[in-house]
């Protein structure tokens, strides 16, 4: 399982297992199970601070374009309270 951050979308973090190699711009290094694990915390002046949360949120991307997710991912909160799914392209 993958970790993500929280902002207004997602951003990739680290992963809990030895056998992921992330490569930046590498299409494959998003595929998985990501789990949320820290949000930014910042008062608008861009002083913020990631903050560890005690989540089950999760987002899946599939290799067919999809993701799906058990809380909203537009949101900064941690709260696990709907399905969400929908599509994503990566450009280079």
């Amino acid at each position: 399982m993958k970790y993500f951050l929280s902002l207004l979308f997602l951003l990739p973090l680290t992963n809990c297992s030895d056998e992921f190699e992330f490569e930046p711009g590498s299409p494959e290094a998003l595929l998985g199970t990501w789990q949320l694990v820290e949000i930014l915390a910042d008062p608008g002046d861009g002083s913020g601070t990631y903050t560890p949360v005690d989540s089950n949120k999760m987002i899946v991307f599939d290799n067919n374009g999809r993701f799906s997710s058990n809380g909203a991912i537009c949101s900064f909160a941690a709260a696990v309270n709907e399905n969400v799914e929908g599509t994503y392209e990566i450009f280079s």
